[in-house]
């Protein structure tokens, strides 16, 4: 995130499923939005089960992200 410091944006989201005190920190300027999603890389099962989690997850913040900028 170094080489984002400095730079001017509007919103800022964290996506970590944990508390907020566990997603990084950040310093620059721009809101903060937390939405949190679980993270895919601790479901357990087979191979497909873990591709769909991992699937989940990626539809799950491009729906998040474009209902919120979407006006």
């Amino acid at each position: 995130m170094d080489e984002f410091l400095g730079q001017s944006f509007d919103v800022v989201v964290t996506l970590c499923d944990q508390a907020d005190d566990k997603c990084p920190v950040w310093l620059g300027k721009g809101k903060i939005l937390h939405k949190p999603f679980p993270d895919p890389v601790n479901v357990s099962g087979s191979e497909v089960e873990k591709l769909l989690a991992f699937r989940e997850v990626r539809d799950g913040i491009a729906k998040e992200v474009t209902r919120l900028f979407a006006g």
